[in-house]
């Protein structure tokens, strides 16, 4: 029999086989395990850019989703043959209801912008063919009428305008509008307004004829100025509609806005005024003549007339006259002077000073101004100027430093009177 230590010798080596054994079948468990985890990294890394791929497309449709119409102010479901479009735009900065307000108006705006626009492009046309071949008088009438109309289509409003698409880019933090007029519904809106504009016009133009005859020339020219107004707006109105339907313009009213306009110089050529101005200068003997020019170029400014009626005139100071009763003041005056103005202005020295070696004159200013209506037989003006600061004038020449201040009294008898003609006989009813 074999020993112990001999057995333990004969084992020994299987001992190590079955360890190696053991040992590689743990290494293989490890390494497949190792190579489980590395496809696992693999798989997960996959979805990551998968789902990156996926949100990125998301985020690609969204762009491409993104509506053209505030690019290239165009809709198919608003065909230009039938509407007209507008775009508008704005930030949200914090308050996105008034974004989307704003964003409206601006598109609403747009669409009357290229309204006016086309209007101004086809007015200034006719300017340039009515330039030719008109003296320069000719050329200024019409250039006033101009303006008339000009001013009855700034701040253009349209009626009809809707609000047809919204969008909002929270990207950019910005809202758009898509406006659009009805081409029919507008030009049919407009044409109704037309109508009724018409109407008026003739009315006022038959109630301004009839005071006119009855010799109330005041009456008659503020109704001629408000038919002419109206004139004008319904021509303008005429114009949109013309751009609207894409056609020519053409005006069937009663009387344009410068057949008006002649009946308005027509009567004011009878409203007649005469001026009478007392202007002197302290220390001077004789009468100066700064005040009285500005008057009569402030009444023709006005279009109306002037006429002389110093032939006639007692030999009266300004308060003798301004005494007199109007009926008794009308017995001096042309038959058909309608109105007198009646005016005073005096300029006094108020210091002097010495800079260096030059003395310098102070001069201040004060006067009255007067408007009687004789077929009322009252004062319908009456201002009175003092002495002030606003009339304080310097030169070294005590006349020229009086005359100067004389001039600041007639620049507010300037203001305080054609502020006065208006009001007379052009403030609109």
């Amino acid at each position: 029999m074999r020993s112990s230590g001999q057995l333990n010798s004969m084992f020994t080596p299987l001992k190590l086989f079955a360890c190696s054994v053991r040992y590689s079948q743990f290494n293989g468990a490890k390494k497949k395990r190792n190579e489980i985890l590395a496809l696992f990294s693999i798989a997960s890394w996959m979805v990551i850019v998968i789902l990156s791929v996926f949100f990125n497309s998301c985020s690609t449709s969204v762009k491409i989703s993104q509506p053209e119409w505030f690019k290239t102010g165009k809709h198919p479901e608003y065909p230009e043959s039938f509407f007209i479009l507008g775009v508008g735009a704005s930030t949200t900065k914090g308050d996105p209801d008034r974004a989307a307000k704003e964003a409206d108006d601006v598109a609403r705006a747009e669409i009357a912008k290229q309204i006016q626009v086309n209007i101004e492009q086809s007015f200034d046309s006719e300017i340039s063919e009515k330039a030719a071949g008109r003296n320069e008088k000719e050329f200024r009438e019409f250039l006033s009428h101009s303006k008339l109309r000009t001013k009855s289509w700034v701040g253009l409003e349209l009626s009809g305008v809707e609000i047809a698409k919204r969008w909002n880019d929270p990207k950019r933090d910005v809202y758009y509008s898509l406006a659009a007029l009805d081409r029919g519904k507008a030009a049919a809106g407009l044409k109704t307004e037309i109508t009724m504009l018409t109407k008026a016009v003739s009315s006022y133009q038959a109630m301004a004829e009839k005071s006119a005859l009855e010799g109330d020339y005041e009456v008659a020219l503020r109704r001629l100025s408000t038919a002419r107004q109206m004139a004008a707006d319904a021509e303008v109105k005429t114009a949109q509609v013309a751009i609207i339907n894409r056609e020519r313009p053409s005006w069937s009213g009663a009387a344009t806005s410068k057949d008006l306009q002649a009946k308005i110089e027509e009567v004011q050529k009878k409203v007649k005024f005469a001026v009478k101005v007392f202007e002197t200068i302290e220390g001077s003997r004789s009468e100066s003549d700064h005040v009285a020019p500005m008057v009569i170029s402030t009444i023709r400014e006005c279009d109306l007339e002037v006429v002389s009626w110093e032939e006639g005139l007692p030999n009266y100071d300004y308060d003798q006259l301004k005494n007199l009763k109007p009926g008794e003041l009308q017995r001096y005056l042309p038959e058909a002077v309608r109105y007198l103005i009646l005016s005073r202005a005096e300029a006094r020295l108020s210091s002097s000073s010495n800079y260096g070696q030059t003395k310098v004159y102070f001069y201040q200013s004060r006067g009255e101004i007067t408007l009687i209506d004789f077929k009322k037989g009252k004062y319908v003006l009456d201002e009175v100027i003092g002495f002030s600061d606003k009339t304080k004038v310097g030169n070294p020449s005590k006349l020229r430093a009086a005359s100067d201040s004389l001039l600041e009294v007639g620049k507010i008898f300037k203001e305080v009177l054609s502020k006065k003609i208006k009001e007379i006989f052009f403030t609109q009813e």
